[in-house]
């Protein structure tokens, strides 16, 4: 019986305990909600006061314009006994015929339709033409340096740079044919002494200016690719038509 009056004793003083924190709780929510309100309806009236000032001052603002448009319709409007003003009647000379006045603006669309009909060029056709063409007596040195680039290429040329000039000579006369070694002859005549890498670069020159390879320029960037020995790029620049270049020549087509 005592361990009831016990239980029943906890039980009461927990049920206080919760209805005591309630109690707590809710007014300390009730004035952190007054708080809140209070806060917005002071914001609210402070907003409300400057929305009227700015208002009051937009309708001064639409006043004043108002006045300053009615001012210059005043000064701008025609006298009333306005000064008779003398006028000459313009006549062309003799002999001299004025051409009639255009009656019409010009048909862009029908300019610009004339313009892609000029520029519309049969691409398969005009790269046939051109690949058809003789290279020149230069295409064979194009090709050899086209070889030197592929046969040394840029970490061989570094290695071969830290050996002696005269080695780098005896070990390039190995390694290249009759044509690659006129261009070597070349570059040493010119430069004097041997570098691999700087005779890589020699070289590169000689591929781009005297190089067979074709490639077209166009502004569709669709047509981008490679399709055999034609190369085709996409130029953001080009409107309407084709530029071809093959080696150290160009043929433009495009605008």
């Amino acid at each position: 019986m005592r361990y009831v009056m016990i239980f029943l004793a906890v039980l009461v003083v927990l049920l206080l305990m919760i209805a005591f924190m309630f109690l707590v709780i809710r007014q300390v929510s009730d004035r952190v909600t007054g708080q809140v309100n209070g806060r917005y309806m002071r914001e609210l009236s402070v907003f409300d006061r400057l929305y009227e000032e700015k208002k009051k001052k937009l309708e001064e603002l639409e006043e004043k314009e108002r006045l300053y448009g009615v001012n210059l319709m005043k000064k701008d409007a025609p006298a009333k006994n306005p000064a008779k003003v003398q006028t000459v009647a313009e006549t062309p000379a003799a002999g001299l015929e004025l051409p009639p006045a255009s009656t019409g603006q010009t048909d862009f669309g029908e300019a610009y339709r004339n313009v892609r009909n000029e520029f519309a060029v049969d691409r398969s056709a005009e790269i046939r033409g051109i690949l058809s063409l003789d290279p020149g007596p230069m295409a064979e040195t194009g090709k050899a340096a086209g070889r030197i680039l592929t046969d040394l290429p840029l970490e061989t040329a570094y290695s071969l740079s830290t050996l002696d000039p005269e080695e780098q000579d005896q070990i390039l006369r190995q390694c290249l044919d009759e044509e690659e070694l006129k261009i070597l002859e070349q570059y040493l005549d010119e430069n004097g002494t041997m570098d691999a890498c700087g005779f890589r670069e020699y070289a590169s020159v000689f591929s781009d200016l005297y190089s067979d390879k074709t490639t077209v320029y166009t502004g569709n960037p669709e047509s981008a690719g490679k399709d055999g020995r034609v190369e085709t790029v996409y130029d953001e620049g080009i409107c309407e038509g084709v530029r071809v270049v093959r080696g150290n020549r160009m043929f433009d087509y495009s605008i």
